[in-house]
């Protein structure tokens, strides 16, 4: 289990960009579970499940299929409150 909390909050987009795909990799390749939090739409939208809190409880959970396509993603994690 990794666990990473804001994993590329400090980092431009390019260092960002890199740390998803080796995060995504080390799911796809290697069978890691990651327990990722973020305020990032974008990085959300590349997980698996996505757990929504509001005051410390899971009000919303979306499986999310890799194979839809990632603007979809982005436009639901938009428009949801």
């Amino acid at each position: 289990l990794l666990l990473a909390d804001e994993p590329t909050g400090n980092l431009d987009s390019a260092g960002s960009d890199r740390i998803m795909r080796v995060l995504r990799a080390l799911v796809e390749q290697q069978g890691q579970t990651i327990l990722m939090v973020t305020h990032n739409a974008r990085h959300a939208a590349m997980a698996n499940r996505l757990p929504r809190l509001r005051d410390g409880q899971i009000v919303e959970e979306q499986s999310l299929p890799p194979s839809r396509p990632l603007n979809e993603v982005l436009e639901d994690l938009e428009t949801s409150p």
